[in-house]
């Protein structure tokens, strides 16, 4: 699957998902409980899933020719590298994507063991 970004780079993803990029997304949060003490979780536990998920599923992109950025899905933890995406092209790419995404995340309910 292409997705096509406001700049004019591109971004191809896998889109034949696999139980593992399930487990691995939500793997991607975890909490800590401790007793006695309050306890806040951030908004961004869903954006920290789905870049998470991008992580996985990049095969390609045309910003490995601009920039040397290394494909996701070939340098494990290095999905960091979307911070530095301009904000038109992020969004794009997280909408393009946010199908998908919606088979992998957990729902109220689900019932997967993490």
């Amino acid at each position: 699957m292409r997705i096509e970004l406001s700049s004019g780079a591109w971004v191809e993803c896998r889109d034949k998902l696999k139980g593992r990029d399930k487990t691995e997304t939500q793997r991607a949060i975890q909490f800590t409980i401790v007793d006695g003490q309050e306890q806040k979780v951030g908004a961004d536990v869903q954006l920290s899933m789905h870049e998470a998920f991008l992580g996985q599923i990049i095969t390609e992109w045309s910003f490995l020719e601009s920039n040397g950025w290394p494909i996701p899905a070939n340098n494990p933890g290095g999905i960091g590298i979307l911070g530095e995406l301009d904000i038109d092209d992020y969004n794009d790419l997280m909408a393009g994507t946010d199908e998908l995404f919606k088979k992998v995340r957990p729902e109220r309910g689900d019932k997967t063991p993490n």
